[in-house]
């Protein structure tokens, strides 16, 4: 099937259930730190994969949200997973980790290079049950982060007196045996 070419790069806003899905991230530095506490109000299967890890993400595997395998990546990591995100400290890594899940048929973020992402980790906003991501497609972080700030304050107005839920504390079960 041949897709028509579209005139404009836009990613399409998708909200995904990700109960019970495994997401992997190759990377245990700063950047997965916060993909990954974005990520544990939607996802309980967190597997992250890394020979250094930074403390935050230490803590979240002591706690049990998170499965850590301290090593460095291998393919076979990347076989089940939904969806992966590349956050390493190394380009040449990050490139073959999204060679493989395209080749794969998985989709793929790479932290450092968006020309190799499937798809954009937006800006989270979070009140209860409503959500909003925002995106700027990766080319303008300041707009995001003003936006993101007006979002929360139109929540804050509108819902006064709600709160935003604390992070997801349930023990991350065992999801990536291999």
């Amino acid at each position: 099937m041949q897709c028509e070419n579209t005139k404009n790069n836009l990613y399409f806003p998708l909200f995904i259930n990700l109960k019970d899905k495994h997401i992997v991230i190759i990377g245990a530095g700063a950047v997965a730190a916060r993909r990954v506490a974005a990520l544990l109000d939607f996802c309980g299967c967190i597997t992250v994969i890394a020979p250094e890890v930074c403390p935050e993400i230490e803590t979240m595997a002591a706690k049990g949200k998170i499965t850590l395998k301290q090593r460095s990546f291998e393919t076979d990591d990347i076989r089940n997973a939904f969806l992966v995100l590349a956050a390493t400290n190394h380009s040449d890594i990050n490139q073959q980790i999204c060679e493989e899940c395209h080749i794969l048929g998985i989709p793929v973020n790479h932290a450092g290079n968006q020309e190799l992402c499937d798809f954009f980790f937006p800006a989270i906003v979070r009140r209860e049950n409503l959500v909003a991501g925002i995106t700027s497609g990766g080319t303008n972080h300041q707009q995001v982060r003003k936006m993101r700030e007006t979002i929360e304050k139109a929540f804050d107005e509108t819902n006064s007196g709600a709160h935003p839920e604390e992070q997801n504390t349930s023990k991350c079960t065992e999801c990536a045996k291999q």
